[in-house]
Parts: structure tokens; C-alpha cells; sequence
């Protein structure tokens, strides 16, 4: 498990964690969600991540984002989400499909 407390940039200290299953970020002043995601796609085996309160959190498309960028998450931000439905959401945005 890893936390950070109000840190603007917690990324560069992250990367070499490859094995890290826990990542609670909330509440700190991260605001580059490529970047981030970026950093963290070598953390194969993460299972929750948190990153609530946080500027990233509010950009649109967050949570596809993130799920697409950390498949092993099955915890985000203290929910739990399940593939098929993120999977079919992500499918139907990309292809600028409506709803049904």
C-alpha cells in the first residue's frame, strides 16, 4: 500500500513499483491524468486505486480513462465496477454510438 499527502506530483516516486496492489492517492493536487496513467501502467497488479479529490477526477472521462489505462483495477475511487459494463460504455464512446 502507498499513500501521499498533498503532493503535486507523487508520479516520478512511483514508477519502479511494479508489484504495488493498493495506491490510495486521494486528496492530493494531482492534475495530469496522462501523465499519471502514464507512470502507472507498469503496475500490473494494482487492484485499487483511489484518486477522488483530486483535479484529475474531474476531467471528462476519467473513469474510462483510468480503467483502460490500469486493466487490473477492480477498485476505483472505493467502487467497484464491473468489465462488461465498462467495457460496452467504452465501446460505445469511441464509436459515438447513442444509448439504448
Amino acid at each position: 500500500m502507498l499513500t501521499f499527502a498533498s503532493s503535486a506530483s507523487p508520479q516520478r516516486a512511483l514508477n519502479h513499483l511494479t508489484c504495488l496492489r493498493l495506491l490510495f492517492l486521494h486528496n492530493n493536487q494531482i492534475r495530469d491524468l496522462d501523465d499519471t496513467m502514464h507512470e502507472l501502467r507498469r503496475m500490473q497488479q494494482l487492484q485499487t486505486a483511489t484518486f477522488f479529490l483530486n483535479p484529475i477526477s474531474h476531467e471528462p472521462g476519467y473513469r474510462l480513462h483510468v480503467i483502460h489505462s490500469l486493466p487490473s483495477v477492480q477498485f476505483l475511487d472505493r467502487k467497484a465496477f464491473i468489465f462488461c459494463a465498462v467495457r460496452s460504455e467504452a465501446s460505445r464512446e469511441e464509436e459515438h454510438l447513442p444509448d439504448l
